[in-house]
């Protein structure tokens, strides 16, 4: 009797026992964990309760995953590697519970230091092969909102505007644009790149007047002397065009007569001392290698006799000792073929 009713209470109790278990398991069962704000997804499902609530304390416990995920955490969790990227602690703007391996996205705003830490062709993609040259950072040009367009300082860029300007990488050099040498910077500015403000003629290729023609830019003016289109044989400076120094003149591209410039108002002409001529013809007598004195005399165009000339002042006159003439003119015996050798006596 006494074994009997040992063996009914010891029943009894793990039948009290069992009871208070399938209890205990039954609100565990249906206790909803988000009610916490913390709702368990992915791999916390499958993890003891006290791996997070230690000692039966439940209120009070941390959400943030740095709080069991770290060294010096709570728990024995795995902990952010020495080889991850310099973050927060965050982690739940990157990672999530699902899969923590995979990361669809990554939280710029949680990543410290330059994007080239990371952005390396390493850890993640970088600059690639056929990026234009800079010498900068990603994020002076490019936005981790939004990768493209690039919003970009022509200051940063290294190389010649050609290597992008090419049409290809960036708009380059139209049609219609004057030859010049490939150096864009040569005369446009990043700031305004249109119009051009000084045009450096050290690139531009061709004659002036390949452009200098009054379509593209100015051309010779409607008064200007008759030349040959050939400005930069006597216009040696770009800087400042006009006026032209007597010195620069390249006489072999001024086409006419010397008096079509030569007339005291385009250009210096015959002084009031000229001995009297009957046609302007300066080059019938001079030189554009030496003006003065002329190289030849083209008596022929003189209009007074040989003496108002061969006085002695203007040109050697009567030798002395000449013979007695009275009031004759030289060129009573004299003429300007022979004339040491009287044609008349």
């Amino acid at each position: 009797m006494k074994h009997f009713v040992r063996s009914c209470l010891r029943l009894c109790g793990l039948i009290v026992l069992l009871g208070c278990w399938g209890e205990a398991l039954s609100q565990e069962k249906t206790f909803d964990h988000a009610q916490t704000g913390f709702e368990l997804t992915g791999g916390h499902n499958f993890v003891p309760c006290e791996s997070c609530h230690s000692g039966g304390q439940f209120a009070g416990t941390p959400t943030e995953c740095v709080a069991c995920h770290s060294v010096n955490g709570r728990f024995n969790a795995t902990t952010k590697p020495i080889s991850h990227i310099h973050t927060s602690e965050r982690c739940d703007t990157c990672h999530n519970t699902q899969d923590w391996q995979a990361v669809p996205r990554v939280d710029h705003h949680e990543v410290f230091g330059l994007c080239s830490n990371c952005h390396n062709n390493v850890t993640a993609p970088g600059k690639p092969a056929d990026h234009i040259p800079v010498q900068s950072e990603c994020s002076d040009c490019h936005s981790d909102l939004a990768w493209q367009p690039v919003h970009f300082s022509h200051d940063l860029i290294t190389a010649p505007c050609v290597n992008c300007h090419n049409g290809t990488s960036a708009t380059g050099r139209p049609a219609d644009h004057i030859s010049v040498n490939p150096v864009c910077e040569g005369c446009h500015s990043t700031v305004a790149f249109s119009p051009v403000g000084v045009v450096n003629h050290d690139y531009v290729l061709g004659t002036c007047a390949s452009c200098h023609n009054g379509m593209p830019v100015l051309g010779r003016p409607s008064d200007h002397i008759l030349v040959a289109p050939e400005c930069g044989e006597c216009h040696k400076n770009t800087v400042a065009f006009a006026p032209v120094a007597a010195p620069d003149v390249n006489h072999q591209f001024v086409l006419g007569t010397c008096a079509s410039c030569h007339n005291n108002q385009t250009a210096p002409g015959q002084p009031s001392d000229h001995i009297p001529v009957s046609a302007p013809l300066c080059e019938s007598c001079h030189s554009t290698e030496g003006w003065n004195p002329p190289v030849t005399v083209d008596h022929g165009l003189l209009s007074d006799d040989c003496i108002s000339c061969h006085n002695g002042t203007t040109a050697r006159g009567q030798i002395p000792g000449h013979i007695p003439t009275g009031a004759l003119q030289c060129s009573t015996c004299h003429n300007t073929t022979t004339f040491s050798n009287p044609i008349l006596f």
